[in-house]
């Protein structure tokens, strides 16, 4: 009997066409997705609405670009800022900005990334639960 073909890979930008959020966070997942469909399926830096495990999922990912985690430096989310301001390929200018953050260890880790650039950031401090 003969194999059926498969149907053909959906682009990038039909997955961000389309909005489907568990198909968007599989291809953020996805470690073959290159540059490109990873900076079709990022939300825009405006929208404020966008998937927040999307977001993380598209800033862990191998093959973003500089330009996709710039989007991020004025999420509203602090742990957004926060991973931009520790990411690698983070630019300059969002360095720059996100020094001037109101979350102390935002601001701390952009500026050690500012003047630090081989240089990991340091882990942040650990919060206590306020439980003993």
């Amino acid at each position: 009997m003969p194999r059926r073909p498969l149907p053909p890979r959906r682009t990038a930008w039909q997955i961000a066409q389309d909005g489907d959020p568990a198909e968007l966070l599989a291809t953020a997942l996805d470690p073959s997705s290159d540059a490109e469909m990873i900076a079709a399926i990022a939300p825009g830096y405006q929208d404020r609405d966008a998937d927040p495990i999307l977001i993380r999922a598209v800033l862990a990912h191998p093959n973003v670009s500089a330009g996709v985690v710039s989007r991020f430096a004025t999420s509203p989310a602090p742990d957004i800022r926060a991973r931009v301001a520790a990411h690698p390929l983070a630019p300059g200018p969002a360095l720059q900005a996100l020094a001037l953050d109101p979350d102390a260890t935002i601001a701390a880790t952009a500026q050690h990334r500012l003047d630090h650039p081989d240089t990991p950031p340091p882990a942040p401090p650990l919060r206590r639960s306020g439980r003993r």
